[in-house]
């Protein structure tokens, strides 16, 4: 066992190395050795610690197309590292494909009941999840096709919420945050993006052949309010706007006066 250990902690080395581009493996590798860590892991140890991060709940990985919203031309890949859903609710951490240790934003994904129970301003924030299943577009990387297919199962029915910080080309979350979409229709689909994604992640399939693979699906009836742009023509979009601080935190800045924290001139 304590073999198995020291590999495991040799193979954490090895990946942080990867990390700094020393030289390459490839992504698959790299995440196959991530799995087998993974494993050793479990085993418990002095590494048991590791799993029990909140991050260590991430281990789901998904990649899709999304778009800022409004915009189009704004296509790029995102990829996802979601936690399992429980109660239909799912949080997915989004990394850049251009450089996967940069986490761009997150996206909060559940269920059609909990869509429905929304008030009605905040149903527009949210996008289905339908043609990106069934396009074939959304693709879970490292599972095998009977595992994919149960994710598909659950997602083809979900509805999804984007904060994108990052703007892509950018080196710094500058701005306020984006809402971003999910492709919803072929006429919006940038296919070269769609092929670079298959190419770039090496896929035994293509985006068509997963279409033609995923036309039984069975696909629940879609919730009223969501998408709500393709028929309205109006995109919501998040702006930065000033609050005037004075009455409304007028009793809690009183209440801190002369508070030794506000000293700050004596260090």
């Amino acid at each position: 066992m304590q073999h198995l250990k020291i590999f495991c902690v040799l193979i954490i080395c090895f990946l942080c190395l990867q990390q700094g581009k020393t030289f390459d493996i490839g992504d698959t590798l790299r995440e196959q050795l991530n799995v087998i860590c993974t494993k050793f892991i479990q085993m418990g140890g002095p590494l048991e610690d590791i799993k029990n991060y909140p991050i260590g709940e991430f281990r789901l990985h998904l990649s899709d197309i999304h778009f800022y919203s409004g915009d189009l031309n704004t296509q790029y890949i995102a990829h996802h590292y979601c936690n399992d859903h429980k109660n239909g609710f799912q949080m997915c951490l989004l990394f850049d494909d251009n450089d996967r240790s940069r986490v761009i934003g997150v996206e909060y994904v559940i269920s059609k009941e909990i869509f429905d129970s929304l008030p009605e301003e905040e149903k527009p924030l949210w996008h289905s999840h339908v043609y990106e299943v069934k396009s074939g577009l959304l693709v879970a990387p490292d599972l095998s096709p009977d595992e994919e297919w149960k994710v598909m199962e659950w997602l083809v029915g979900t509805y999804g919420k984007v904060i994108d910080n990052y703007r892509q080309g950018f080196d710094l979350p500058l701005g306020a945050p984006r809402l971003a979409n999910a492709l919803a229709q072929d006429s919006q689909v940038d296919w070269e993006v769609a092929d670079l994604q298959d190419k770039r992640l090496k896929l035994p399939t293509t985006h068509k052949q997963r279409r033609a693979a995923r036309e039984g699906l069975k696909v629940p009836p879609k919730a009223a309010g969501a998408d709500q742009y393709l028929e309205t023509g109006k995109a919501p979009q998040f702006k930065v706007f000033y609050q005037d601080m004075g009455k409304k935190n007028a009793n809690i800045l009183n209440k801190h006066q002369g508070h030794p924290s506000e000293s700050s001139s004596e260090l």
